[in-house]
C-alpha cells in the first residue's frame, strides 16, 4: 500500500504525451504501464502558464532521494524513445520515473519495486542546478567565485 498520494500536476503537452505512452506500454505489456497509466489519471492538468516552476515535468532535470540514501540523485526525466543514457536520464517508464512524475519539490511517494519492496522516493530539486563555483546574486547576475 503506497499510503496518501501528493498531488500530481502535468501540463496539457505532457499530459497528451503520457497517454499516448501509457497507452503503448499497456499494449506491450509493460511492467510499469499500470502504474505510469494510474499516476496519468489522477493528475491535475493545468494550463502550461500555471505549472509551478518546482513541479517535475517532462525533460526536467530533477534530483531526488531514495529512501535513506545519504546522496541524492540527479537525472534528466525523458520518455523512452529520447532515452540514450542511463548514467544521467531516466524515463517516465521505469518505476522512479514515474513515481517522481508531476511532484513538487518536498513531495514523497512510495511505491512497490518489482520484488514488491516499499520504496520511497523524495523531491530535493527540479531544474538545472548551477556549477559549484556560481552563485546567483540577489540583483540576478551569475558571480563567478575563485578559488
Amino acid at each position: 500500500m503506497r499510503g496518501i498520494l501528493p498531488p500530481l500536476i502535468l501540463s496539457p503537452q505532457d499530459y497528451l504525451r503520457l497517454r499516448d505512452l501509457v497507452a503503448d506500454a499497456l499494449r506491450d505489456r509493460h511492467p510499469v504501464g499500470s502504474f505510469l497509466m494510474s499516476e496519468v489519471e489522477r493528475a491535475y492538468v493545468c494550463d502550461d502558464a500555471e505549472v509551478p516552476s518546482d513541479i517535475v515535468q517532462l525533460n526536467d532535470w530533477v534530483t531526488f532521494r531514495v529512501g535513506d540514501e545519504p546522496h541524492p540523485e540527479r537525472k534528466l526525466l525523458l520518455c523512452p524513445d529520447d532515452f540514450s543514457n542511463q548514467r544521467i536520464h531516466l524515463s517516465v517508464l521505469s518505476l522512479r520515473g514515474a513515481a517522481l512524475l508531476g511532484l513538487r519539490i518536498g513531495d514523497q511517494m512510495k511505491f512497490n519495486d518489482h520484488e514488491g519492496q516499499l520504496i520511497q522516493v523524495t523531491v530535493v530539486h527540479v531544474g538545472a542546478v548551477p556549477a559549484e563555483h556560481e552563485l546567483l546574486s540577489s540583483h540576478g547576475r551569475t558571480i563567478s567565485i575563485e578559488h
